[in-house]
């Protein structure tokens, strides 16, 4: 005899798209990975895309359109793409989890950081745009050190048409290197903190300054694997570019799903 009961309501299943109930487990620290884990992460992001590939594409041409829109918005939109970059993040975060096991990605899968994690995602994103700002200023001020506001003048002179001392002008970009030069060795650590501070946030349920803690040292812990890593992404960017930039349609999704690999590789068990 059937054991259901005939006057209880009827019942369907509603899905939430979130992270809950997955099967990660989060490693008691961060593991090291081999040089060869790079290589690994792409082949694992690439096979992401081939499992459902229309939808990474939308998903991407979507956030595209939203990050542009908001871009048309003086100075208050670059905040926001800004901040709302790690809230996407944390829903392709979830979409990947989803191909991983055997499901398909859906358009909701791109929102789904808004559902449960947006705080926590939002102020990732904030306090990156912090960090963008702080550094920016700590540029200027080398610049203004070494000379670099009297470079741009000289620069610009030549650029309209100017006869500037060609010395001036080697003395200009030396200086101007100097202050780019510590730009970029100080954004990749900006980069450790939230590269996979998205993903800790919506599978470990971690406030935002304890996932981007995590993520710095997690990247710490595999700094050759993640140089290997960005080096094969900036070719695999420079490669999608040519054909008319369609091949970043393909190159972006990998990118993204690749970043979960690597999440996966070490931070879980």
């Amino acid at each position: 005899m059937s054991s259901e009961n005939p006057y209880a309501p009827p019942t369907s299943h509603v899905e939430d798209i979130n992270a809950e109930g997955t099967d990660l487990i989060l490693a008691a620290s961060p593991k090291s990975n081999s040089a060869g884990a790079a290589w690994a992460w792409i082949k694992s992001g690439f096979a992401s895309f081939k499992a459902s590939p229309l939808f990474w594409i939308i998903n991407m041409i979507i956030m595209f359109i939203i990050m542009v829109l908001f871009g048309l918005i003086p100075v208050l939109g670059s905040v926001a793409t800004s901040v709302l970059n790690p809230v996407f993040m944390g829903g392709l975060m979830i979409g990947t989890y989803a191909i991983a096991k055997g499901q398909k990605m859906t358009v909701g899968h791109l929102f789904a950081g808004f559902q449960k994690h947006a705080g926590a995602l939002l102020t990732v994103g904030a306090l990156y745009l912090l960090g963008i700002i702080v550094l920016l200023l700590l540029t200027a001020v080398i610049a203004y050190m070494t000379g670099g506001f009297d470079s741009f003048s000289t620069l610009a002179a030549a650029q309209a048409g100017g006869n500037p001392d060609p010395a001036e002008i080697m003395a200009a970009y030396g200086s101007l290197k100097i202050a780019g030069l510590f730009y970029l060795i100080l954004l990749f650590p900006l980069m450790f903190i939230v590269i996979f501070a998205p993903a800790l946030v919506v599978f470990h349920d971690m406030k935002a300054l304890a996932a981007m803690k995590l993520s710095f040292k997690g990247c710490v812990k595999n700094i050759l694997p993640l140089i290997i890593w960005f080096v094969l992404i900036v070719i695999f960017m420079i490669l999608g570019a040519i054909p008319l930039g369609l091949g970043l349609l393909i190159v972006f999704p990998m990118i993204t799903a690749s970043t979960y690999a690597a999440y996966r590789m070490i931070f879980t068990d």
